[in-house]
Order: C-alpha cells, then sequence, then structure tokens
C-alpha cells in the first residue's frame, strides 16, 4: 500500500505536485521524522524505519513486526510505538535494524513522549508512564477522562490537551501523581476528534460535521475563524503561517491547507482519501500518510512545492543568536551549535556542546546562556573546546539576557531573574509565579523597565518586576 505527503501555498490559487509516494506496507497510521529518518507506525507490519536523505529514492533500513501499530514517537534513538493489541514497544533506533528494549502490557491508540514520560491513551484512559529507564518502563498514573474515549491529545510541557467528547480537556500533569483537570474547552460541535496548540491559539479538529476551529487559548476562547471544507479531521499540524488538516473522509478525504496568520482562511488543499497524519520539519519538508503509504514534499516555496521523494514500501532548530560574527543555535535534539557567519553566503561550523532538549540561547561576549530541560552557562570564547560553566536545575523554554539580569521563562515555575553580573557565580535574584500557569516566553523592555510575558492560560502578562 501508499502513503502520501503533500504541502500548498500560503496565499491564493496553489498547484500541488506529489514528490513521493511509498507503499507494499500496511496502513500507516502515524510517522515521526528526525533528521533524515522517517519512522512509521504501519498496523500489522509494526514499526517500519526509512531513510529520506534523498527524497527522489528513499530507502527502507528495517522494521520489527508488532500485532497492530497506530502511533509512534521518537526521541533520540529511542523510539515509542503505540499497539493497539499489545500495548506499548520501546526499541533502540541507533542503528538500521529496530532493537527491541522494553514493552508495557495494554491496547493503546496513541503514544507521546515529553522529558521523562510517555503518555499513552486507551479509550477514556490516560496512562502516564516513567521512562528514565527506557528499559523498565513504570506506570505513575491512570487518568480517566470520562465515560467517552479520548480521540486525540497533544502535549506540550506537562499539559496534555485531550478530545473528550464535544470538548478539549486541558490536563496539568506537572506532578503525575496527582493530575489536575483545569478546564474543558468546547469545540462548538458535536465531537472534537484532532487538537494542536501553537502561539497560544488551540485548533480543534471535528468529525461528522467537517471542520476545523481556531481559538484563543486563554479565556475568553475568542474563536478566530473555521475551516468547513475538510471531512472528519484527525490530525493538525501548524508551521511556518499554515494549518495543515487531515481529514480521512472517503467523500472528502484530503490535506486541507489554511492560513493562520490571521485568523483562519483556505488557501489550498490535496485530494486524498483515508488521510492519517502529517508531520512537517522546520526544514520545510512536509510528510503526508494515508492509507496507501507516504508522499514527501518540498514546501520551501510555498507557491511552488515540489516532489522530491516517494517511499512505496509500507533537525529541529529552535532559537538562533548572532553576535560578534558569530551565530549561536541551539537546536532541540542537536544542542549548541557555533557557526562563523562574517562571510553570510559561507557559514562555517566552529563547535557544539551537548544540550538536553535544548530551546533557547543568548550570546553575551563569549558567554552563552542556554535554555533546556536545563539552564547551562557556557564559555565559547574557544568554540572547538566549548566549556560548561555551570548548570541550574530548571526548565526553560525562553531566556532574554539584559545587562547584568537574566529573564527566564520556565513554564509552571513562572518567571525567574538571574543575577549573572559575574558568570561563574550566576545567582537566583527573584522569582514570579503568583499569577502564571504556565509561561513560555519571556522579554524585558528596557524602554518601559517591564517584563513581558506570554502564558499558555492567561495570554499576555505585564509584570512590574
Amino acid at each position: 500500500m501508499n502513503a502520501v505527503l503533500v504541502v500548498s501555498a500560503i496565499v491564493g490559487a496553489v498547484h500541488l505536485d506529489v514528490l513521493g509516494r511509498s507503499g507494499n506496507i500496511d496502513t500507516v497510521w502515524d510517522v515521526s521524522v528526525v533528521g533524515d529518518t522517517a519512522y512509521l507506525a504501519t498496523g500489522r507490519t509494526g514499526l517500519v524505519v526509512i531513510n529520506v536523505s534523498l527524497p527522489a529514492s528513499p530507502k527502507i533500513l528495517g522494521w520489527y513486526q508488532t500485532p497492530h501499530a497506530k502511533s509512534i514517537d521518537v526521541k533520540g534513538t529511542t523510539a515509542y510505538l503505540a499497539d493497539t493489541r499489545d500495548g506499548m514497544f520501546v526499541f533502540n533506533v541507533a542503528t538500521a535494524t529496530p532493537e527491541l528494549l522494553a514493552t508495557f502490557p495494554g491496547g493503546n491508540d496513541r503514544v507521546r513522549v515529553h522529558d521523562d514520560m510517555a503518555y499513552l491513551v486507551s479509550g477514556p484512559s490516560i496512562d502516564v508512564l516513567n521512562i528514565t529507564d527506557p528499559t523498565l518502563p513504570f506506570l505513575i498514573r491512570r487518568y480517566n477522562t470520562g465515560s467517552d474515549a479520548t480521540t486525540s491529545f497533544f502535549v506540550s510541557g506537562h499539559t496534555v490537551y485531550a478530545t473528550v467528547a464535544s470538548e478539549v480537556h486541558v490536563i496539568d500533569f506537572m506532578n503525575p501523581k496527582m493530575p489536575t483537570l483545569v478546564e474543558r474547552i468546547p469545540s462548538d460541535v458535536v465531537r472534537a476528534s484532532a487538537v494542536f496548540v501553537h502561539n497560544n491559539v488551540i485548533y480543534i479538529g471535528t468529525s461528522g460535521i467537517p471542520g476545523m476551529h481556531a481559538k484563543r487559548l486563554y479565556k475568553p476562547h475568542t474563536t478566530l475563524g473555521t475551516d468547513w471544507e475538510t471531512g472528519n479531521v484527525v490530525c493538525i499540524e501548524i508551521k511556518h503561517g499554515v494549518g495543515y488538516l487531515v481529514g480521512n473522509s472517503r467523500t472528502k478525504g484530503r490535506l486541507g491547507l489554511v492560513g493562520t496568520e490571521v485568523g483562519v482562511s483556505n488557501v489550498g488543499h490535496y485530494l486524498m482519501n483515508n488521510a492519517v497524519a502529517v508531520h512537517v520539519t522546520v526544514s520545510r519538508k512536509a510528510y503526508l500518510s494515508h492509507r496507501e503509504g507516504l508522499d514527501i514534499l518540498d514546501v520551501s516555496t510555498p507557491t511552488a512545492p515540489t516532489r522530491i521523494g516517494r517511499y512505496q514500501q509500507g533537525h529541529d532548530a529552535r532559537k538562533v543568536h548572532v553576535s560578534g560574527g558569530r551565530a549561536f543555535v541551539i537546536d532541540f535534539d542537536k544542542g549548541l551549535q557555533v557557526f562563523d557567519v562574517h562571510d553570510p553566503e559561507n557559514p562555517i561550523l566552529l563547535g557544539t556542546a551537548s544540550v538536553r532538549n535544548g530551546r533557547a540561547v543568548h550570546a553575551s561576549g563569549t558567554t552563552v546562556y542556554v535554555g533546556g530541560e536545563q539552564l547551562y552557562v557556557i564559555d565559547a570564547s574557544s568554540p572547538s573546546s566549548i566549556r560548561f560553566i555551570s548548570t541550574h536545575n530548571i526548565l526553560v523554554e525562553d531566556l532574554h539576557v539584559v545587562g547584568d539580569r537574566m529573564y527566564v521563562a520556565s513554564g509552571n515555575e513562572g518567571v525567574y531573574i538571574f543575577d549573572v553580573s559575574k558568570r561563574s557565580a550566576v545567582v537566583l535574584a527573584a522569582v514570579y509565579s503568583e499569577l502564571t500557569m504556565y509561561v513560555t516566553s519571556v522579554f524585558y523592555d528596557t524602554s518601559t523597565m517591564k517584563v513581558f510575558a506570554t502564558d499558555n492560560f492567561k495570554g499576555l502578562m505585564v509584570l512590574d518586576i
């Protein structure tokens, strides 16, 4: 069978051209892409690993058969596969052939991994597993969403957005042993079937009545726009100002593309019955799976997408800061990369540093502040031999350095302020968490001497600290 990947322009009428397609495997239910490798959950074929470095000639690397693979998530060299009959499978995918590390019994429809926890969905239950040691996953807590099954969910930090009947349940798993239902967001339709969160907007796909709704995430949940064209939406992804909606209705199955920068407006589509999922990478490649395989499109020029590969066998840069002719790039998977950009047309990689799940970076002279699962202070005076000065055990979603103060957005913990006048002794000066719920970005404005922070639930917050 085949899977398909498709992409369209952001504005105006578009001609969509298929770049690649692959088949001869069972239904492709889900796909995860890391670097040049695509990992497919393919029903009775199980886990299939494909090299897509040459999209025009993708190559199968290996596979591992399971009874009914339904969902896949990959972090680093570890893959987590949800199987509707036999539960979760954990694989080492450092080599071409997947190596089974562990299993967790049950029957699961979806799996997503964040930090050291795996979230598994089966019916109305969300299981939270500790995967600090991937070879020994164990259950922390089973959360029940009610009598209706959870059809889809999205994980952001320690917050889970789960579609239940006509609502999206927002659940705080900061303390996984005692999860808290924060609120229920109505979808304005009979049944919500897919959910994606991006830039304080929640995109809710619907079943039965075709369409997608975009709402403000913070209260009141103002509706920004609606797409009524894509039928039975099962997956949503937002990248580069475009919303990719996967619909698998037999009559209106397609990949719908909508502009999301100002409200929601239809900009194009690609007809494909029984489409299942889409994954759009930072490098502007899109991977669309359906019951027949996987297609790959290059969408670097949105008005002229070009097919680059197809498989018929059934990296993630977050922030950059430029200082003194050097570009400091933080990559979620690859960590810190330092480039010489004196000649912008010929950037030269000078050095790298391993950082776990990097999200933010700021350079001040030869001192670099990097945020991810922890806060790192780094000496980059010699990029070929980068040295860690200190490490601080706090989550960093974003950071901003002004003078001798560093402002850190730390999710559920609020806003941290550090004294960085002495890089060898970074000192915590203050913490603000009184009214915050999950802070995602922070900026200190020197003209007003105020801190501007965005919160997933409170919207924009102006702090006088």
